[in-house]
């Protein structure tokens, strides 16, 4: 890991020569403390939250001054001072490497002069390591951009100009300047044309405060946003899809037409948020708090809600198919038009919800409390309502063929026909409870007409 010094000239150096090893000496400490403090000053604004890709006019905030830089601009200016300083520090080493060598006795005691114990691995580190470790520090905070790539390519040109010089000085200058300009081609090439989510990143937003922040069509795809406040923003057409927003406050947020396909909504706090529109496709909201949410017309297909909160929210229209909705309160909740086929409400609560014409085939029923529930022309063919509680619940038109009804209470029913009864499948149908005065002659299942 030691450069090459020139050979000794004289037996005894002259004081020229000494005073000359001497300024050059001081002038790479100088350079060498630059540096140091230099990238370490660099490095505590790459630690900060990508809060400033976020905000419109954000920017990273500079230590010790408490200005704030556009985050952007210091993407480009850290790097190039880096490569500044970096050659500097270079330059003069290689006048005190081009003199002749002195003995150790007659140097400047500056780190660079010794050879000795750890000096030689910490002279190389700063040398020869801290360049491209920078380097890819800035090409990290850079991945979460598009143009990413740029930053990685900047890197690797960086560092195999760095591997290249410290060749030079070590005697191997003719046999590697092609090696290291066609893996350098390579690298850039590959970096170039490589998928954005090879080379980026994740957002890292955890706890940030985003209150009544103005997001909208913000790219936000696998940002980190545990615990984020986003109370009350504007994210209308927001990219959220597979982020991470467990126990994030979303609260009277709004969301209309935003993607969240595939995103970690578990114990978010959505009271009140407006989702009309929107897509949750294979989304997690299990145990999600969604009162009074305007999810009209959102698109659910797959999404895990157990044990969600949907109390007076609505939901007209929303596509909730093969949805899981275990235990998931939607007591007076708004389904006029839902599609839940094959969906999961097993031991619901629908306590008051309307579900007129809301679509539930082969949707699984089981224990869900229905009581006062409105059904009218709602389709359950083969619904599973073994034991569900639909006491007081309006049935009028409701289509029923081949449900499982099994141990279902229809007491109190409204709207509930002889012939609805009679469509469910034959099994269940004898166990089921209904009022004494329908008196229904049990018989086959027919098919009513839809009519």
């Amino acid at each position: 890991m030691g450069d090459q010094q020139a050979d000794t000239a004289e037996a005894q150096p002259d004081d020229s020569l000494k005073e000359r090893h001497r300024e050059l000496s001081l002038t790479v400490r100088r350079a060498m403390f630059t540096l140091l403090a230099y990238c370490a000053y660099c490095l505590t604004i790459v630690a900060q939250t990508d809060e400033a890709f976020v905000l419109t006019g954000g920017g990273v905030t500079l230590p010790v001054v408490g200005a704030t830089v556009d985050i952007d601009a210091f993407l480009i200016a850290g790097p190039i001072g880096l490569v500044v300083i970096a050659s500097y520090l270079h330059i003069f080493w290689g006048k005190i490497l081009e003199l002749p060598s002195l003995p150790a006795q007659e140097r400047t005691p500056i780190l660079f002069n010794f050879d000795d114990g750890p000096a030689r691995p910490l002279r190389f580190l700063i040398l020869y390591g801290l360049p491209p470790i920078m380097m890819a520090a800035f090409a990290w905070k850079a991945a979460v951009q598009p143009q990413a790539w740029l930053m990685v390519a900047a890197a690797i040109v960086v560092t195999a100009a760095t591997v290249l010089l410290w060749g030079s000085r070590n005697g191997w200058y003719w046999a590697m300047p092609a090696v290291i300009a066609l893996t350098t081609s390579c690298a850039i090439l590959a970096a170039y044309s490589a998928p954005a989510e090879l080379l980026g990143r994740p957002l890292k937003l955890e706890r940030t405060q985003f209150k009544e922040a103005k997001l909208r069509d913000v790219d936000l795809r696998g940002a980190l946003l545990g615990y984020t406040d986003l109370s009350k923003a504007d994210l209308r057409g927001a990219n959220f899809e597979n982020a991470h927003l467990e126990s994030a406050d979303l609260r009277e947020t709004d969301l209309r037409k935003a993607v969240l396909s595939g995103a970690d909504l578990r114990r978010a706090d959505l009271r009140g948020a407006d989702l009309s529109g929107a897509e949750l496709n294979e989304a997690d909201l299990s145990g999600t708090d969604l009162s009074g949410a305007n999810l009209s017309e959102v698109e659910l297909y797959g999404a895990n809600l157990r044990e969600a909160v949907l109390s007076g929210a609505n939901l007209r229209g929303a596509r909730l198919d093969r949805a899981d909705l275990t235990r998931a309160k939607l007591d007076e909740a708004n389904l006029i038009g839902a599609f839940l086929n094959s969906a999961v409400l097993s031991s619901a609560n629908l306590s008051n919800a309307d579900l007129s014409r809301a679509y539930l085939v082969e949707a699984n029923l089981s224990g869900a409390s229905l009581v006062g529930t409105i059904l009218n022309k709602a389709d359950l063919h083969s619904a599973n309502l073994s034991e569900a509680f639909l006491y007081a619940a309006t049935l009028s038109e409701a289509y029923l063929f081949v449900a499982n009804i099994s141990e279902a209470d229809f007491s109190g029913a409204k709207g509930l026909t002889c012939d609805q009864i009679n469509s469910t499948h034959p099994r269940g149908r004898r166990l089921a409870i209904v009022d004494e005065e329908l008196n229904c002659e049990v018989r086959g299942a027919s098919e009513p007409s839809r009519e």
